[in-house]
């Protein structure tokens, strides 16, 4: 798992009073070793809103949406729905 650190926090704050929305690629840079590292985009995301303490976070996707167990949609996930769909294996962290 990666962090944020103030200078980054800063600089993200700042993106946001300037624009609406900001898109952030999923790479981030390794300040170990220098390398660039592909990371899971929902990761960064929910990292961000962790760290800027955001009151929302909106995921969109190109899977067009969730199933449960007998195949019917799930038009609208809150914590509650989250961890029962993750309790029965439909979701995964």
């Amino acid at each position: 798992m990666f962090g944020v650190d103030a200078r980054d926090e800063e600089s993200i704050q700042k993106l946001f009073k300037e624009h609406d929305m900001i898109i952030m690629p999923s790479l981030v840079l390794d300040k170990n070793t220098s390398d660039v590292l592909n990371v899971n985009a929902d990761t960064i995301a929910t990292e961000l809103a962790i760290n800027l303490s955001a009151s929302k976070l909106i995921f969109i996707s190109d899977v067009p949406y969730i199933k449960d167990l007998n195949g019917d949609r799930i038009s609208s996930v809150n914590q509650n729905v989250a961890k029962k769909l993750f309790d029965e294996k439909i979701i995964f962290f």
